[in-house]
């Protein structure tokens, strides 16, 4: 291509469990849209999920889907993301076990 693009716009925003969203920015691409955290992921076995990293002291859970999305998790217990690394299927552990269980927010996925 004759062009390239320099800055992408991004939508920061987050959701509470029961669907509201409580926060909607736009952001650019850096630090401030990534909240300033990077977290390094380690990549599953698993037909949902391409990778999941945890913050302890933050207690924040990444999870990266196959179509490229990206979630972070907030207050979830360093015994949830040792149950998902463990669980047999980690597709069905995220169902049960963390969706619609804490509150999150789409990342932009890294380059």
């Amino acid at each position: 291509a004759d062009y390239e693009v320099e800055e992408r716009m991004t939508i920061d925003v987050i959701v509470r469990t029961n669907g509201d969203v409580v926060h909607q920015d736009w952001a650019r691409p850096g630090p401030s849209a990534h909240t300033g955290m990077t977290m390094d992921r380690t990549a599953v076995v698993s037909s949902v999920l391409r990778s999941v990293g945890y913050d302890r002291a933050q207690r924040v859970l990444e999870l990266e889907f196959h179509g490229g999305q990206v979630y972070r998790y907030a207050d979830v217990p360093a015994r949830v993301h040792r149950e998902l690394m463990a669980a047999d299927s980690h597709g069905r552990y995220f169902v049960r076990r963390i969706r619609g269980c804490y509150d999150y927010r789409r990342i932009p996925a890294r380059r």
